[in-house]
């Protein structure tokens, strides 16, 4: 299995450090127990020889599921350039 998978990151930083950036408010130290065990299911996937590809991209649409589920959708474009900007200009994410 992948250490991204195993670890939530490569360098072990919390996962959930680059939305504090978005949503200073919310301390996501308290989602901390459920990323991991999403994180637990989706490397299992990967263990079966899912390609880790096909693994990102379900992680993905389940996020989109989920901001559609809370009637967020409209939320969703700005914080992905957001992110997509700290990938690209290579800021730390996390």
């Amino acid at each position: 299995m992948p250490k991204a998978l195993r670890t939530g990151t490569q360098e072990e930083a919390d996962p959930l450090d680059c939305l504090s950036r978005f949503h200073n408010d919310i301390d996501y130290r308290e989602f901390a127990p459920v990323s991991r065990q999403l994180l637990a299911s989706y490397a299992r996937v990967a263990e079966l020889g899912m390609p880790a590809s096909t693994v990102a991209g379900a992680m993905l649409g389940a996020t989109l599921n989920f901001y559609e589920l809370f009637g967020m959708t409209q939320e969703l474009p700005t914080l992905l350039r957001a992110m997509a900007d700290m990938l690209e200009f290579r800021r730390p994410v996390s």
